[in-house]
């Protein structure tokens, strides 16, 4: 995980173990038996601790998936997020195109649980934010049509979740400023922003599809990349032919 433990205290250490004991148990249970035929109850069995254990770390169910999606991600790009982004590097874009098809790697491997956080995190947080932008009225109504949750969207990550994805954000916004210094992007957008406009349409476009089959028979690797080049060149820019480079082993 995330933790240096020369600097954390043997307690923060221990909680982290256990929490990655509980969510290493989850995701494969979620796998083998789909997230709404998962219980805590089951989870707790299998991470060999006790149910308020796991009560104790995640309040729901709901509540495992973003720390789910952080721990798989780690495991797919610890070893680049560590190693950060060189100074001199010369093909930015490349290794952001390598770095988001990591991810897309990381969801391809658990199709389960990458569904049930698409479920109950993207799309209900979309729900979310435009009921909050309801009034009065309007806002009881859609509280109570169909389409709105069941239950109340889970919450956003926390402490070592938000901590996670504090990293990747920067490692990125990182590639796009060094892309902006090399003339490759273009600069009148503040690399936050630049980021802020592309992973949402990314992955909406991309994810999502995948995995309710909307994509046929390609590997998710191979639709984000193409999506990638897309979004980095638009409908007037030339295909450098980048985006599957190194790729067409998995079609």
């Amino acid at each position: 995980m995330l933790d240096n433990q020369g600097r954390l205290g043997l307690r923060e250490a221990k909680k982290r173990e256990v929490r990655r004991t509980i969510v290493t148990a989850a995701l494969a249970l979620f796998e083998e038996r789909g997230f709404e035929g998962t219980t805590m109850e089951e989870i707790a069995a299998a991470a060999n601790v006790s149910r308020p254990t796991v009560f104790n770390y995640f309040s729901q169910k709901e509540a495992i998936l973003p720390i789910a999606w952080n721990q798989l991600a780690l495991d797919q790009l610890g070893t680049q997020l560590e190693a950060g982004v060189p100074g001199d590097a010369d093909r930015p874009l490349e290794l952001l195109r390598r770095f988001l098809v990591g991810l897309g790697d990381a969801f391809a491997g658990h199709p389960e649980t990458a569904r049930a956080f698409f479920v109950h995190h993207v799309q209900a947080g979309s729900l979310r934010r435009r009921a909050h932008g309801l009034r009065g009225r309007d806002r009881e109504q859609a509280a109570e049509s169909s389409d709105a949750p069941e239950s109340p969207a889970p919450p956003e990550a926390t402490g070592e979740g938000q901590e996670l994805k504090a990293r990747i954000d920067h490692h990125l916004m990182t590639l796009l400023a060094r892309a902006q210094h090399l003339g490759q992007v273009r600069s009148d957008y503040d690399p936050a922003e630049l980021l802020g406009l592309l992973i949402p349409g990314l992955w909406a476009s991309t994810i999502g599809p995948w995995l309710w089959g909307r994509r046929g028979d390609q590997p998710l690797a191979v639709v984000i990349a193409r999506h990638l080049d897309f979004f980095l060149h638009g409908l007037c820019g030339e295909a450098p032919g980048a985006a599957t480079e190194g790729l067409s082993g998995l079609a």
